[in-house]
Parts: C-alpha cells; structure tokens; sequence
C-alpha cells in the first residue's frame, strides 16, 4: 500500500525550517526521495521493503529469499514490548546483524550473520530522506513526520519541524510534545504510533524563523530535558562545513546545520548508534541514552590520541603534540556532566577500533569502594562492556592474569600489597582509566599501581584538577585532552546553575575571625570561656557552641520547610567535626525539624553519640541510594563531615547548608553535590554559615577564569532573573494588563499562544525557586492572574484536559491549584452544547446579542475550540469523516485569522461545520447507514470503494464478534481481521489495499466498540 504525497507544510515553517535542513542534509549525504517512489511494509510501518532488501542483498552477499524476510520481520515493530524496549531489541539487530541458519548457505557454514549497515565502509549504505512520511498509528490516527531518514530501508532518525516566532524555546517545546505524541508518551498514551519507533535511532527538534535558527536532539523515550543542542561543528570543524555547504567567505554555520551535520550526517548518525547508546533501568524503567556532545568528542579525542589516528579535522585533537601517540592524559569535565558514561563509552570505542584483535584489558580506578560499586553499576546496566569487579587484591592479580580481554574495576588500594606478589599478567595492552583522579594519584599507592601495570596508558577523569608544586594531576598523567567546564554544563543544562546566600545568623561568621574574639562572642562568661580554650581552643571547637548551633539550626529549619521540602527535595548539613554533627542533629530533632540523621565514619571504640550511627556498607549504601532518588523516603536532611563531600550523586539534593571550612578542589567538589538535575529542579542552592567567600576565591585561582566562571551565582541574581521574566511574559499583553476575556482572545492566536506558553514556563520555574520570597512589585498578583488566564485557554482549546504544570515545582502547582479554585473556574460565555438539537438556535441567540466585534470573536472562539475537541476526542471513531471536517474547521480559522472573513462571517461558516459534525455523530449523513456503518463506510471511500450495502455487512460482521473485552483478546481480533478480508476481496478489493484498509477498519471498531 502506498500514500499519496502529503501536501506541503505551512510557509514559514517550509520555507525556514524544513527546506534549509533538507537542503543541509541533501549536501551531507542524504538523497531527498518522493513518497511515491519507495515500496513500504505496510501504512503502519517504516521500513521501505524494496530499499531494505536491496541493501541486504548488497551487503550480504548469496544471502537467501528465506533470509531476507526473516530481515524485515527482525527490524519490524516489537509493540508487544514496550517502545524502549522494542527499541532496545531492534537496536542490537542494526548495530550487530543477527545469525541465520541456513542449509543452502553456499559456503558450507551452518550459520551466518547477516548485516544490516555497514559501519566501516559507509558509502555501501542507502541513506533516504523522505519528506512528510505519513504512518498510520493507534485508533486509525494518521501521523507524519516532517523529516525521516531511512538507512537501507529502515527508519533511523525522525526530525520535527517548527516555525519560530519570538521565543526559539517555545518552538523546540512544542517539538518535543509532537514527538511525545508520536511515541504515545505521558499523556498522549493511545494517541501516536510506538511501534514505529522500535528502530529510530535519533530523534531530533528543529526550529527556526527569519533570523535564527537552533537545534536538539534526543533518545526514543527521552524527555524534553534530556535533549540537547550539539554546540560545535564535529569532527571536521566549523570551517569545513561551511565550505561544504558552499556559504560565502567567512560566513559561519547556523546552529541547525551544525546540528545536523553532527549528528545526522550519515557517518555521525551510524556512530551514534553503534558506539554512543546505552539503556540503563532507573526505578524499574529501561531508558535509552545518547552522548552529550563533550563525551562524544571526549571519548574520540582520546582513542586517536592512544591509537595515533590522524585527526580528522583541525579541531579534532589540539592536545596532541608529535611525539605523544599512546600516551595518556587528562578528561576534566565538571562535577555531574556524565563522567561515569563517558567512561562506559571510551571503553567500548577501544574495544571497536583497531584493537579489536588485541583485545585490551581495560582497568577502572577509583579510590573508594563506594564510588566503585557506583562506577561498576553503570558499566553493568550500560551493557556494553561486562565488567569484573575485583573486591580483593588476590581477585585483581587473577583478572589481570586471563587470558581474554577484560574490563576490570577495583580501588587504588588494591595495588598498595599488589607488588608483594606480583601476579602473571595476560600481556594484553591495558588501558586505565582513573576516575576521581584528583584525588590519590600522587602518592606511594598510585606508584604501586604504575609498578603493577608497566606500559599502561593512564587516562585521568577529574571534575577538579590539582595544579600544585607536589600535586600536579597534568604532571602525573599529562595533557588535557578535553574540558568541559561548569558553565558549559549549565548552558547545555548537563547540570542546574548553584545559587550562593551568606547566611550570617547573628555575626555568626567564624571564617577569617581571630580565635579569641570568636571564643569572646560565643563565651560571654568568662570561666566559660577560659574553661572552652583550654578544652578546645580552634574555631571548629567554637563553632559547636550551643547558642551558634541552636540559632543555626533553628534558621536552617525555618529555610529548609518554607524554600526546599514543599517542592520535594532534600538536603545537607555539612558540620565542622564529628561533636558538632551530632549537636545539629540533636538540635534540628529538639526544634521538631525535618526527619535527619548523621552520616560520619565511626571507630570500634567510639562512645555512644558517635556509635549510634555506626553502620555496615549495606545499610549506608541503602540509606544514601533512598535519599539521594526516591521522592517518597522521609529522610530529609544528612548531617556530614567528610563522608558525602565528594562522588555522591544525588538528584534530589538541592540544598547544602555549610558550616565548616573547605578549600580548593574540596570545596569545588563539595558544593557541586546540589548541581544534578532532576524534574522541577530549576537551581542548587549553597547556604554559608561559615563565610567561604574568600575561600572560593583561593580555590578558584589555581584554573583559568574562564574554565570556573559561574560556578556559583549570588541568589540576587535569582531574584533578577524573575523581575526580567515578570516583565517579558506581561510585555505580551501590552503596558498595562488586560481583561481576561480581551487576554483570552489574543492566545487564539497559535504563535501568541506558544510564546505566552515558554514565558510562563520560565517565569514559574523562576518563581518556585524563590516562592515564598516574592511578594512584592506585584508579581504574585500578576503570576495569578497569568495563571487563571493560563488554565481558561487550557479549557478553551481542550475540554477534556487542564494545562500541564508537571515540570513548575510543588510550591508553584498548590498555589496554582488554589488560585484556580478560587476562580471557580468562571466561563468567559456559558457553555454553549454543540451536539444539542438546539445548537443552531441558540447560537443564532448569542450572535444577535453580541454587542461588538470582540463579542462575536469570543463566540466564533468558543464554538471553534469545542469543535476541536469534539473532533479530536471522536477521531478515532470515523478518520474519513472526522478528517474532512477538521481540514474545513482550520481553514474557517486560517481565513478569520488573515481577516480575509469577520467574526460574523466565522460564526456562520462554523454552524455549518457543526451541523456536519452532528450529522457524522449521530449517522444522518447516509439515510440507509447507521453510525457505525457510516465510519466503516468512510474507509472503504479512502481506497475507492464506496459501496453502502459492503459497509452494513462488515459493520454486522464486526458486532458479532465483539464480545466483552474483545479489544484485549488476540484470537478475536485475528478472527475479526479473517473475516473482514473475506468480505473485502468478495467485494474485488485489491491485494494491494487489503491489508492497509483491514487494519484500518479493525481501528476503527476498536474505537467505537472497545
């Protein structure tokens, strides 16, 4: 079955959007091809049969007819298991090939792989472009993507289209929901196609408008977070691609064509998939990932630098001097931007590339059994590269001894006894890869390891390099072979910006204070103080005043519940020593604070107060594994020294209140604990008790500014950013606000309405963080209002659904919740039924009534948002009739919109629409057909058949078998697909259109009988 060529998009959107990226792709390799001139599977497929068998032909040679079926039902949809993992199934078939056995094999052999792509000599492939590739999807639903790219015949890549008008936010955030739709995610479940994306590989958001232009991408499955822009032009530069693309001399790549050019280029897309992709299992769910564009460029800047590949473009490695292939150096990437992947990713691209043969032994260091447990638990849900953990010295000489290239993890402190007996190593080339290397690579342990492993190449992973007389990380290791700095994170959003606030309780501050004035002002007394200096006489000691801990906690309390805990995240108290932890968790616990406990290192002789929080490995790894990722754990707050600074990855932290000095790569470390993302999480905040201010500075001076600038920001510039986007969302409705009902009227308009839509988005996001310090130049008056006007056009556009405000934070969704009540949910026009009998009469009554020309704009609104919805909601039930009848509905708005027709002349052209609609519900269009009959009736029109007495036979048929619950029954649905293609090739249908319009008829009786 074929579709015709779908008609042409929008004109802005064509002319700004699709055409240049077709133009780009055209250019990087892709050949642009009519719908028309490509065989598919079937309309609910994306797999073009003819182009994919000639591939498989072409790439495997003497490969049987047998075989190559087996081919196309391997990369078909896997619908029965879910979208990512059907993707992951079909995943492994397209990077991997699978085996088939065959006894005519003409070599004799009982089985062979056969190949899907061929990854080493890319210009075997096919690469087809299609332009608005419709697919049929659940309920009958038709969908098109604007751009598909088709390797040998399969779908690989899926690419949305938006026109831009003001804000480019808006436009890659309305891509994405379309993408959602497609894949029936979150609440567009039943609403897409899944299945179709069982063998995507990339999907990717493209906007642009008149000026300017911008690009994401993501996995199958990923949310609008997890996208992102590629920032540079990869591998071969930004000047090569604009000489490629044939821009004038000295003109510069837009960020489209880099994108596309990055990641979609043929050679790009295909690495993409085969060395760049993981599924990992968080909470139960399989989720797919892509590299961020500093791990892809990482991980390839240090396999050419150890297997001495040329570069491949004057970009490609400037830290590579002549002289230096095979040696080792330096990843710094900042704290929370994927390390531990980047990792998993280099170790697989050195098992692909040339040493393939050899076969290496890949070690990963790390300095605590935490972080290695951590580490080998991303290597194991990765699934690329199997890891062996090795939990003790004896278990370390073993791996390193086999015979077989393994990927070893262990800590460095293995290799302090490793040399008392050294063990037979397999002779293998061994690759080490150090995380935190920071840390413990200066010392007799890191020489052990160096003895231990003659001839490795070390590859250093830090987020916080040491540049230091006796500790130099660029020393040990070498060069640094890539960076990717904190403000690079931020602008990617790999990490949320840290926001810094001086909370100097009552002169509290101790850092840079004189011991004896600090003993003077928490001492008043002077036995007491005379008493407190010879017991302890440092500011940590002074610091554990009872007065100092008590106002502190007390203010942490107050901070935590109002600012952190409403929006469901957690914290870290962060004490001077051991007896001061235990005083604020007796504090915070006597002041009826938020659930807390102590995490310390604890001895065997310890007294009770540290005893008490003594606990095995398996008790602290569960306790942090709750706290840092399950929403639902009631502990709230750590109270630490030195345990949790640095390598405890947690999501939901967003707070840390300090109280003891850190420095230099500690305290860098330290404070980027709060940096993770999570959903709702817009910022970390850092809250100082001790005044650090001149500490971080210190630290800051041993990198160059540009590699630390914005590390962390003033919470003043928080509350600047929500005056600025106050301004920008209220902007759109002129210098002063209006009605409601005049409000409402300008979000008909679809461009107005999505940036109205980002700008709200990022005022709420702003607005949670500081809620419920916002009270003052009328912004909460004005968040409000937005709010009401937000939630009516919801209402107006979707009867059945409110807006969506998942990603706006607990404390802005409750405020929003009561401000709606409160509003009562007040009508602009009373509810107006357009499936009444009286319709058109009462209709007829508000038009009279209206007293201007805004009324009438108000009624044509409401009718046509209902109408909409009345569509949307019963497509499924009738696709022909519904589908006439949306196209004449957007025209009516489209003409109203250019003003080519007044809002009088709209309000007559919709009760036309509306009488239509009725008689479609209620199956008055065909005086000898009911209802049911009729929707039968118009998929037999789409195929050309139109024959009344047909329909009423397959509507009789259908009713017969549809028992209870038959929809979830596959012997049913087997049986009722039987017989309707009896009945249609009875009726002389072709071959060609029998399975497509079967299927299409099945849709359709799931929708009004299921």
């Amino acid at each position: 079955m074929t579709f015709p060529d779908a008609p042409g998009r929008g004109k802005p959107e064509k002319q700004y959007v699709e055409d240049p990226a077709i133009a780009t792709l055209e250019t990087l390799g892709w050949r642009l091809t009519p719908l028309s001139d490509v065989q598919r599977v079937g309309p609910r497929s994306a797999i073009l049969r003819d182009r994919l068998h000639a591939a498989l032909s072409r790439l495997n040679p003497g490969l049987s007819p047998e075989a190559l079926e087996l081919a196309v039902r391997r990369v078909s949809a896997r619908e029965r298991l879910g979208l990512v993992e059907g993707n992951r199934e079909v995943h492994g078939v397209l990077t991997h090939g699978f085996s088939v056995r065959l006894d005519d094999d003409p070599g004799g052999l009982p089985s062979r792989t056969v190949q899907l792509a061929d990854f080493v000599d890319t210009s075997r492939n096919e690469y087809t472009l299609i332009r608005q590739f419709p697919v049929v999807g659940e309920g009958g639903r038709r969908i098109e993507f604007d751009l598909s790219l088709f390797v040998n015949g399969v779908l690989w890549a899926v690419l949305e289209c938006k026109y831009a008008r003001g804000d480019l936010g808006a436009a890659l955030s309305e891509g994405h929901l379309q993408l959602s739709r497609y894949q029936s995610l979150a609440d567009y479940v039943g609403r897409g196609a899944p299945s179709v994306f069982a063998s995507v590989q990339v999907l990717g958001v493209l906007c642009g408008s008149e000026a300017v232009s911008l690009g994401v991408y993501g996995a199958v499955g990923a949310s609008a977070r997890a996208f992102a822009p590629f920032p540079e032009a990869y591998p071969q530069g930004a000047a090569w691609l604009a000489d490629a693309l044939g821009l004038p001399p000295g003109g510069q790549p837009n960020p489209q064509q880099i994108l596309l050019y990055s990641v979609f280029a043929p050679e790009n897309l295909l690495e993409f998939a085969r060395s760049f992709t993981v599924y990992e299992v968080k909470d139960g769910r399989l989720i797919r990932k892509l590299a961020r564009h500093q791990q892809r460029v990482a991980v390839d800047r240090v396999a050419r630098r150890v297997l001495g590949l040329l570069p491949v473009g004057p970009e490609a490695d400037p830290a590579m001097p002549a002289g230096d292939i095979g040696k080792g150096g330096i990843i710094w990437h900042t704290q929370g931007s994927g390390k531990s992947l980047t990792m998993v990713w280099l170790a697989q691209k050195l098992r692909q590339t040339e040493l393939r043969q050899e076969n290496p032994n890949i070690v990963v260091v790390t300095d605590r059994v935490s972080l290695d447990g951590q580490i080998t638990g991303v290597f194991g849900e990765a699934g690329l590269t199997l890891p062996e953990r090795a939990r003790t010295t004896t278990e370390l000489r073993k791996l390193l001894g086999a015979t077989g290239g393994v990927t070893v993890m262990t800590t460095v402190q293995k290799f302090a006894d490793f040399m008392k007996k050294p063990g037979r190593t397999s002779g293998r080339k061994v690759f080490v890869l150090v995380d935190e290397a920071h840390r413990t690579q200066y010392g007799d342990m890191a020489q052990e390891m160096r003895k231990a492993l003659p001839g490795a190449t070390f590859i250093a992973f830090t987020g916080t390099p040491i540049e230091k007389r006796n500790r130099s990380t660029m020393r040990v290791f070498g060069p640094y072979i890539h960076r990717y700095t904190m403000l690079e994170a931020v602008r990617d959003k790999a990490t949320v910006p840290i926001y810094y606030e001086s909370r100097d309780v009552g002169g509290m501050f101790l850092a840079n204070r004189d011991i004896d004035e600090a003993m003077e002002r928490f001492f008043p007394d002077l036995d007491e103080r005379e008493t407190a200096k010879r017991k302890h006489a440092t500011l940590e000691a002074v610091a554990g005043a009872t007065s100092r801990v008590s106002a502190i906690a007390e203010d942490i309390i107050k901070h935590f519940t109002r600012f952190i805990e409403p929006s469901g995240f957690k914290g870290q108290v962060v004490a001077a020593s051991r007896e001061n932890a235990v005083r604020y968790w007796k504090a915070i616990r006597d002041l009826q604070g938020p659930e807390c406990t102590v995490v310390i290192t604890t001895k065997a002789n310890d007294e009770d107060q540290f005893a008490q929080f003594s606990r095995t490995a398996k008790e602290l790894e569960k306790l942090t594994d709750d706290f840092a990722n399950d929403p639902a754990d009631s502990l709230k707050l750590l109270i630490v020294v030195d345990m949790l600074l640095t390598g405890f990855d947690a999501p939901l932290e967003q707070v840390m209140y300090l109280d003891r000095p850190l420095s230099q790569h500690t305290l860098l470390q330290a404070i980027a604990r709060v940096n993770r993302t999570y959903e709702g999480k817009e910022a970390g905040f850092i809250m100082d008790y001790w005044g650090i201010t001149q500490d971080l500075k210190e630290a800051l001076k041993v990198f160059d500014e540009a590699d630390v600038q914005g590390v962390m920001k003033p919470r003043e510039d928080l509350r600047r950013e929500l005056e600025i986007r106050h301004r920008r969302v209220m902007r759109l409705f002129g210098a002063t606000r209006l009605t409601l009902d005049d409000a409402l009227l300008m979000l008909d308009d679809a461009p107005t309405r999505q940036e109205f839509e980002v700008a709200y988005r990022q005022l709420a996001q702003t607005y949670n963080a500081l809620l419920p310090e916002v009270n003052h130049d009328g912004i909460e008056a004005d968040f409000k209002w937005l709010s009401v006007l937000r939630h009516r056009a919801a209402q107006r556009i979707d009867r059945a659904e409110a807006a969506d405000y998942r990603d706006m934070g607990q404390k802005v969704r409750r405020l929003i919740d009561d401000v709606v009540v409160a509003d009562s949910v007040e009508q602009v026009l009373p509810p107006i039924d357009i499936l009444a009998p009286d319709f058109i009469q009462q209709a007829n009554r508000e038009a009279e009534d209206a007293d201007s020309e805004k009324d009438l704009q108000a009624l044509a609104s409401e009718i046509a948002h209902q109408a909409r919805h009345e569509i949307t909601l019963k497509f499924p039930q009738n696709p022909a009739a519904y589908k006439t009848l949306r196209e004449r509905l957007e025209e009516i708005l489209e003409q109203q919109r250019l003003r080519r027709i007044d809002a009088r002349q709209a309000v007559g052209q919709l009760k036309d629409v509306i009488s239509s609609l009725q008689q479609i519900t209620f199956g008055r269009a065909h005086s000898r057909l009911s209802a049911d009959a009729e929707a039968v009736y118009g998929q037999l029109s789409l195929q050309g058949v139109a024959d009344e007495t047909l329909a009423g036979t397959l509507e009789e048929t259908i009713k017969k078998l549809t028992v209870v619950d038959w929809s979830h029954k596959e012997d049913v649905q087997r049986e009722m697909r039987r017989q309707i293609k009896r009945e249609l090739r009875a009726a002389g249908v072709s071959a060609e259109v029998l399975e497509g319009l079967t299927a299409a008829i099945v849709d359709v009786a799931r929708a009004r009988f299921g």
